[in-house]
């Protein structure tokens, strides 16, 4: 039933309860299918003018921010925003020493380089669920 956390139709409902500066973010299991994956990401490119992503500091997944305005992140504005939220500051060092470089070490790409790594996957709709079968399309149709 957690599919449709990464359809569409979710994600079209969730840019309509954000601010105009607000950023929608989205966790991906690592150890997911890799088609799994691409299906996600598609969902949430085709929903999301804005997207950038990055790997979890502790390497079981992936983050995916989406917005509705263009999203910078540079070292310098990570280590601006990291001394003026000392909250933020703490929750990032319970899992271990992070600093502006190192979360920048984290980036894996913006909507354009995620786009060529899902080329003309399918997208998740709550009309096709396709990752909610993932055990039958791997085990009955090998390659799908």
């Amino acid at each position: 039933g957690t599919t449709i956390l990464y359809s569409r139709e979710f994600y079209r409902q969730a840019k309509q309860i954000l601010t105009p500066n607000g950023m929608f973010v989205q966790w991906v299991f690592f150890f997911s299918f890799p088609d799994d994956i691409k299906m996600i990401m598609q969902s949430f490119l085709q929903e999301f003018p804005f997207v950038q992503a990055f790997r979890s500091p502790i390497g079981i997944g992936f983050y995916f921010i989406g917005s509705q305005q263009e999203l910078k992140f540079d070292q310098n504005s990570f280590a601006q925003k990291l001394q003026a939220t000392p909250s933020a500051w703490a929750d990032l060092n319970e899992w271990g020493k992070m600093d502006a470089k190192y979360l920048m070490s984290l980036y894996l790409g913006d909507k354009a380089t995620l786009q060529k790594l899902v080329g003309n996957s399918e997208a998740i709709t709550d009309d096709r669920p396709r990752t909610e079968y993932f055990l039958l399309r791997h085990f009955l149709s090998p390659g799908q």
